[in-house]
């Protein structure tokens, strides 16, 4: 069941009051990318679009929010007028109806309005708050920079900041029908590890596991996936963003699974490391000492702590741990095997919003994923808990999904 109206209402509310009068908000939702000819790419929907609209459709839109209201009404909802033509085609048409029903957002115009029926709204010294993204590795440009272009090009005393910080304070702590999304796609990756897992020893190639896993996810009514899978065979492990998903298993490989199903827009982020046939004492060591780092860390998540201390406990934890198996001589090379953060915020996007230097607060949800890498001996270790900061500690969403190595059955 998709997340109702009521809750963006409120999310757009909770940004209109954090606003000063003489700001206006202006959040665009993502464009399709072209592919090839008539083609486009998967499309995604700008994850703070969604959050105060509940669109996740591939609809050209514009949100504005205005504190001191314009036209009687504090929001405004842009978005193209129907087309038939294109409906034939690719089909539904969005009428005012549907999508004031979805959103809840009863002021409604169409996207050739925008100059003639909002230009008033800049002709002073305003400043307007867009979502153009942090981080955009994209050569497309964001809807939002064509936006700010329109807007400079005719209104020159007006500036620019980001709406981003203020849906990012709200979107750090989640609401029960967000955890109730998070739990879904946790489960539903859950089952499809477990899938993986099974078959294992039947199969010779990692995309075999890769099809095991999405078939799981797609027989639960989940066509989505948070990210790209990685299913990284022996050395491939060692690899931390590996995707190929291509490459024949050993008979001896351990097999890293990172994978995260995604629902409505909210995404697990799980991963676990199981073998091909049996583990070695050697794999199983080194096993053991990652699954401690793992469950020693979370016992340390609570709220009021500085979410860089996670990090640096698991350095020290690692480090103790890689001394004891020799796979390094001296606490200064652990780089060598340990090389990323401990952690990172989860929600609408598996690297969700919040700072390393902030106070872990109830409600926030974050990924505990400690791991060793040994390039010599082609294994790669990394196991990926997603955690619950709660009013007195922790809840381990992906406890459900196993990882100790006591059930005999490596």
């Amino acid at each position: 069941m998709k997340i109702d109206a009521d809750f963006h209402k409120r999310k757009r509310n909770a940004v209109l009051q954090a606003m000063n009068h003489s700001e206006i908000a202006i959040v665009t939702s993502s464009w399709p990318a072209w592919k090839s000819h008539d083609q486009f790419f998967p499309f995604r929907q700008d994850s703070n679009f969604y959050y105060l609209t509940g669109l996740s459709q591939a609809t050209p839109a514009l949100l504005i929010l205005i504190p001191e209201g314009f036209q009687g009404h504090s929001e405004w909802l842009l978005f193209p007028r129907p087309d038939e033509v294109k409906a034939r085609w690719d089909g539904g048409v969005e009428t005012k109806d549907s999508i004031s029903e979805k959103t809840g957002i009863t002021s409604l115009a169409y996207w050739d309005e925008f100059e003639i029926k909002f230009g008033r709204l800049f002709s002073s010294s305003r400043k307007v708050l867009l979502n153009v993204p942090e981080l955009d590795f994209s050569f497309i440009p964001h809807p939002s920079k064509q936006i700010q272009e329109k807007i400079r090009s005719s209104f020159p005393l007006v500036t620019f900041g980001s709406v981003n910080p203020l849906a990012a304070t709200l979107r750090q702590k989640k609401d029960p029908v967000e955890l109730g999304k998070l739990r879904r796609a946790i489960e539903v990756t859950g089952t499809g590890i477990e899938r993986m897992r099974e078959s294992a020893p039947l199969v010779d190639f990692e995309y075999e596991l890769e099809a095991a896993f999405v078939y799981e996810l797609k027989r639960h009514g989940v066509k989505e996936q948070g990210y790209h899978p990685i299913i990284a065979a022996g050395k491939n492990a060692t690899v931390l963003h590996y995707s190929d998903n291509n490459n024949q298993i050993g008979e001896h490989d351990c097999i890293l699974v990172d994978v995260g199903a995604e629902v409505d827009g909210y995404s697990a982020d799980l991963t676990r490391v199981f073998p091909k046939n049996r583990m070695t004492d050697r794999q199983a060591a080194v096993y053991e000492a990652v699954l401690r780092v793992n469950e020693k860390v979370i016992a340390a998540v609570r709220p009021g702590i500085v979410y860089q201390s996670l990090n640096d406990l698991a350095k020290e934890l690692l480090t103790e741990e890689a001394m004891k198996l020799k796979l390094i001589q001296s606490p200064a090379d652990i780089t060598s095997v340990y090389m990323h953060r401990v952690s990172h915020f989860l929600g609408l996007d598996v690297h969700d919003v919040g700072q390393y230097t902030q106070i872990l607060e109830p409600g926030m949800v974050i990924t505990v994923e400690p791991g060793l890498y040994v390039n010599q001996e082609n294994l790669g270790i990394r196991i990926e808990d997603d955690v619950l900061v709660t009013e007195t500690g922790v809840e381990n969403l992906t406890a459900g999904v196993r990882k100790s190595l006591k059930s005999g059955s490596y």
